[in-house]
């Protein structure tokens, strides 16, 4: 995809962080939705990994091989294990409400692991 080139150019220096929950509406069904109409291909509608119409809000980084799925989003003091050059899928239905609260305590706390991961 578009991303892609990010991965493989040898740009990349730390580990890329993706919060995902299928609590986001916007991008588990409006996106969806918008990008069927427009042929847009981008993850059945919009909630499954299968689906080319899906958003990466709701079903994470999908069909990419430097992705990781181990690991949900955890609560603060959790001791990630983030590889640089990786990408980490962070299932976040526990922590996040929906479209735009991803303000919390928790992705905070990730987005400091992915950074003081980086070499």
């Amino acid at each position: 995809g578009t991303f892609r080139r990010t991965l493989t150019g040898g740009h990349l220096r730390g580990p890329v962080v993706v919060t995902h929950t299928h609590n986001d509406r916007a991008v588990r069904t409006a996106y969806a939705i918008a990008s069927r109409l427009a042929r847009q291909a981008g993850a059945a509608l919009g909630g499954g990994r299968d689906d080319p119409y899906g958003g990466i809000g709701a079903n994470g980084a999908v069909r990419t091989r430097e992705a990781d799925d181990s690991v949900a989003l955890q609560d603060v003091g959790y001791r990630y294990s983030f590889r640089p050059g990786g990408i980490h899928n962070l299932r976040a239905d526990r922590f996040i409400a929906g479209h735009g609260s991803v303000t919390g305590r928790q992705v905070a706390h990730a987005l400091l692991a992915a950074m003081t991961a980086t070499p």
